[in-house]
């Protein structure tokens, strides 16, 4: 897997007529301040529910809709919230410092000439940090996907930290909402799913003239489990879509397969729709598969009795239908963990497609409309020749009244393997 390409977004500056100027602490090092905090969640609201969000921001929903038609499911259900991770914070934190500092505004780090940082600036004259991968990756965190979006607010008198957030956060949303605006989309974007939050005040030097200010920096990212769940729901799609595809492809006798499920022939053979990537579904897996690795069980049933009918209805989906599969495997510490997610799948793949499986097959039901994934992992890896980790799988499925319609999902990739079928870590999803 591999960080995205860098992302540009520049905010055009407002001024707004107040007096003073508002103290933000320039580093973070213990954490988000309120406002940071508030940020956040404004970020998290409008994920939640972008076209509400932009209807209060005054912007048209239905136009939005026709600017995106490709983003109508995302603008529509909505995204899971993004988690506060404290080495994408620090990032964020170092680089809105540094710019303060020494008075620019890019994603690229300007390059430390002197012996000494100045005031502020986390990065040593030994350190080649130039880009937000960069700073992403020195400070620990290890990206499958990321992306960074910067917000500046400038003033000739006093704005309180909370209103600045507030601006910055209204400028942010309704650029990705821009038909016109040409860098990606962080706030909306399904694969990132962590994000650090900076947001500082100072005075910046522009030209030789001094501004008071307020910088923001966003720095946002996925690693590589989480990269796995989508892939794996794109496996489930790719399975429906080509069922019979799919067992050859893992070297089962697809006419065995016809003679022993002869009621789902015509399914087998003509294959289904896909799942919609729901994320009230994906949160209840996620919340199953955290909850069995911290108490030590894998079952249907959590350890309070609750099924995944429960745990889905908690989850705030108003399903009509409903069907989970779990899995679970222990391999070396070395193992590479998109092969684990792949073992993970195929399993039960071939459970769906066994004429001994007892009970519902989730996967391949045409009744089951949306879907979300769950991938985790318990590593009791210790150095030694007996170190091994478990790595478990929650596949959570529904329907529901007034669900979203026909839609098209798909895969970009590269067929190493020239079988015409997806493998994980082997492209990204349109």
């Amino acid at each position: 897997m591999r960080p995205k390409a860098p992302i540009t977004v520049i905010l055009l500056a407002l001024v707004v007529l107040f007096t003073g100027l508002a103290g933000v602490p320039v580093r973070g090092d213990e954490g988000p301040t309120e406002t940071e905090t508030l940020l956040l969640e404004l970020i998290n609201q409008a994920r939640a529910n972008p076209l509400d969000t932009a209807a209060s921001l005054g912007m048209d929903p239905d136009q939005i809709l026709a600017d995106f038609p490709n983003l109508k499911h995302v603008l529509t259900e909505g995204l899971p919230p993004l988690r506060f991770n404290a080495d994408l914070y620090r990032a964020a934190a170092g680089h809105t410092a540094d710019m303060i500092a020494r008075g620019y505004y890019a994603h690229n780090s300007l390059p430390v000439e002197s012996e000494e940082p100045p005031p502020g600036s986390p990065w040593r004259p030994d350190q080649d940090v130039t880009t937000y991968v960069d700073r992403i990756v020195a400070e620990g965190y290890e990206p499958a996907v990321s992306g960074e979006t910067l917000g500046f607010l400038w003033f000739t008198n006093y704005i309180d930290a909370q209103t600045a957030a507030a601006l910055l956060f209204q400028n942010m949303f309704r650029n990705e909402l821009d038909p016109t605006f040409t860098d990606e989309r962080n706030i909306i974007n399904a694969e990132l799913r962590e994000v650090g939050v900076s947001l500082q005040a100072g005075v910046f030097s522009v030209d030789g003239y001094q501004i008071n200010a307020y910088i923001a920096t966003l720095d946002f990212g996925a690693q590589e489990a989480h990269v796995i769940e989508s892939e794996l729901l794109a496996l489930i799609n790719q399975a429906r879509e080509n069922p019979l595809g799919m067992a050859l492809a893992m070297g089962m006798d697809t006419e065995q397969v016809l003679r022993d499920l002869p009621e789902f022939a015509d399914m087998l053979t003509a294959g289904l729709g896909p799942l919609l990537y729901n994320r009230r579904l994906a949160e209840s897996a996620a919340a199953h598969a955290a909850d069995m690795l911290a108490n030590w069980y894998f079952s249907y049933f959590s350890l309070d009795g609750r099924g995944p009918w429960d745990r889905i209805a908690e989850a705030g989906y108003p399903a009509v239908l409903t069907g989970e599969t779990i899995g679970l495997i222990a391999s070396l510490c070395d193992a590479i963990p998109a092969e684990v997610a792949t073992a993970l799948f195929e399993a039960a793949f071939r459970d769906e497609l066994s004429p001994e499986r007892v009970g519902e097959r989730y996967m391949l039901s045409p009744d089951l409309k949306e879907g979300g994934v769950a991938f985790n992992g318990l590593s009791l890896c210790e150095g030694d020749e007996f170190s091994y980790r478990y790595d478990l799988w929650v596949a959570d499925f529904g329907a529901r009244e007034n669900g979203p319609g026909t839609t098209l999902s798909g895969m970009v990739f590269d067929d190493t393997d020239e079988n015409g079928l997806y493998g994980p870590g082997r492209g990204f999803p349109v």
